[in-house]
């Protein structure tokens, strides 16, 4: 397996928040041709609380797929930080319900664009801060 080089997605795109890492809705295009640029071989995809992430549509998985093979990167992971302020667990039946039906949607979109790694950021307010925390999960 060859080691590669890569960066999370947001990074090279100007702040539309305050938070550290978030989907750059507005250019997640760019940052494919700034990473080639860079010299970045992997980028990891960012999902956060903006509705408007490609990931969802599956017209815009096609287009995520191109415009990656376009600059020969690999889209290899998934940040899920949605699930940071969507918590699956110590929330309701129906939280929980429409939570895990938004990542089973995820699991199969990332499927896709052959994202192997989907990573559920368990920190802040999603953090397993107790024997019940974990047991839900």
């Amino acid at each position: 397996m060859e080691n590669m080089i890569g960066i999370m997605g947001g990074r090279l795109s100007n702040p539309i928040t305050r938070e550290t890492q978030s989907f750059s809705e507005h250019s997640w295009e760019m940052e494919f041709k700034k990473s080639k640029q860079i010299g970045f071989e992997v980028l990891e995809w960012v999902f956060d609380l903006h509705e408007n992430n490609p990931i969802l549509d599956s017209n815009n998985v096609k287009k995520i797929r191109h415009i990656a093979k376009e600059h020969n990167i690999l889209v290899n992971s998934l940040c899920a930080d949605y699930f940071m302020h969507n918590r699956l667990f110590g929330v309701s039946s129906f939280e929980l319900e429409n939570n895990l039906k938004l990542l089973k949607k995820l699991v199969l979109q990332c499927n896709k664009i052959e994202i192997k790694i989907i990573e559920l950021p368990f920190v802040d307010s999603s953090s397993l801060k107790t024997e019940k925390n974990k047991n839900e999960l």
